[in-house]
């Protein structure tokens, strides 16, 4: 056997029956959301994170009309029915909320 047939060799059934299967399945790695971000990551972690953060927002609102109608109060002005409402005008008038000029 001076001279051996390689690819008659692998091509033998003796040698194809002892060799397993190519792996021809590719698994692709998947890109990891920061759920601090990502609200839809956040829920899946945490499915009440929804309600508490509009909680939060309604808070957050509420306290920003008290301080608003305790300001006017102050001032001895009838309080503004919202208090954002003044702000949303000014940017409007600007040109909107981001525009470059």
């Amino acid at each position: 056997m001076a001279v051996t047939d390689l690819s008659k060799l692998l091509k033998s059934e003796e040698i194809r029956k002892v060799l397993r299967a190519p792996n021809r399945k590719i698994n692709r790695a998947v890109a990891k959301k920061n759920p601090l971000k990502n609200v839809r990551a956040l829920l899946q972690l945490n499915p009440y994170a929804g309600v508490e953060k509009k909680n939060a927002e309604l808070v957050s609102s509420k306290r920003l009309r008290e301080k608003a109608a305790a300001a006017a109060k102050k001032a001895g002005k009838k309080p503004a029915a919202n208090p954002m409402a003044k702000r949303a005008a000014a940017v409007a008038k600007k040109g909107g909320k981001g525009k470059k000029k």
